[in-house]
């Protein structure tokens, strides 16, 4: 139940990033208040600027834990894994400093050194670095190994791929009973990737393929799909319209009423593609 409210969370982007924020913010909010009563027990000096300062090893969180995710999808190996995880937390420890040490010379009238800011970051933040990239580890792969049990999705099958499925390609995905189910390429929607997995939409569906977007494409083999997108392919032969942005976009309509973006980069591309499969004048 809980990775399944956790692979949720991620499907929605901008209820992750707020929850993500949220924590950010809160985290923060209760470093300064722990400076500020540790000051007034050691009858010491409070400054806010400074407390705010080195609160910001929280801030590394961000592209670290996101490049951690990556990663840590890529390995196959659980050392590796928990190898990758020790190196997040040294290179948090590493950075921390130079964050401090450059927002200081921006917004302070004096600097910290180098040593002094790494050392404090050893005292104050390494077992809670540990805890957290450990916490994320050990989350990925929970959420890795039940995410094909949710009744939500179905999966894909990454080492059947794609077979012939009467002179066109398919693809074999399982559902939630563990029936092999054939889908034909001409029958996808499209295919979309949202870092670390990709999905292949079909009737209504969305099913999991833990592969990439690049190895789905060359797979497919055939001349009904394009990629409009740097993280998007669709089925030309699923298109109803399109429109332009006047800006070099193009919006597109699928028969589901799905609505997609064509970037400009794929533009002429995805013309040639429509035309080629309908032979229609574009």
């Amino acid at each position: 139940m809980t990775t399944h409210y956790m692979y949720l969370l991620l499907q929605n982007k901008k209820i992750a990033y707020f929850a993500f924020f949220a924590c950010l913010v809160i985290v923060t909010g209760l470093n300064v208040m722990s400076d500020y009563f540790f000051a007034l027990t050691q009858n010491s000096g409070f400054f806010i600027s400074e407390s705010l300062l080195f609160s910001s090893f929280w801030l590394l969180f961000v592209p670290l834990l996101y490049l951690q995710w990556y990663m840590v999808y890529t390995i196959k190996k659980h050392i590796l894994r928990i190898a990758t995880a020790a190196g997040m937390v040294l290179l948090h420890l590493l950075l921390y400093p130079l964050l401090v040490g450059g927002l200081s010379k921006v917004f302070l009238s004096h600097s910290f050194a180098y040593p002094q800011t790494f050392n404090y970051g050893i005292t104050a933040y390494l077992i809670k670095a540990v805890i957290i990239y450990g916490f994320a580890t050990v989350a990925y792969l929970i959420l890795k190994k039940d995410i094909s049990k949710s009744p939500h999705i179905t999966s894909v099958l990454p080492e059947t791929g794609t077979e012939p499925y009467c002179g066109v390609n398919a693809i074999i995905v399982t559902d939630n009973n563990n029936k092999k189910i054939v889908i034909p390429a001409h029958d996808i929607y499209c295919i979309s990737a949202s870092t670390p997995y990709v999905y292949i939409h079909h009737s209504g569906k969305k099913h999991l393929h833990t592969g990439t977007l690049k190895s789905l494409e060359n797979q497919l083999g055939n001349n009904l799909f394009v990629r409009i997108h740097k993280s998007v392919i669709v089925n030309v032969g699923k298109v109803t319209n399109f429109q332009s942005r006047h800006n070099g976009d193009y919006d597109i309509t699928l028969t589901d009423n799905n609505q997609l973006r064509v970037s400009r980069i794929y533009a002429k591309k995805f013309k040639d593609k429509l035309e080629e499969c309908h032979r229609v004048k574009v």
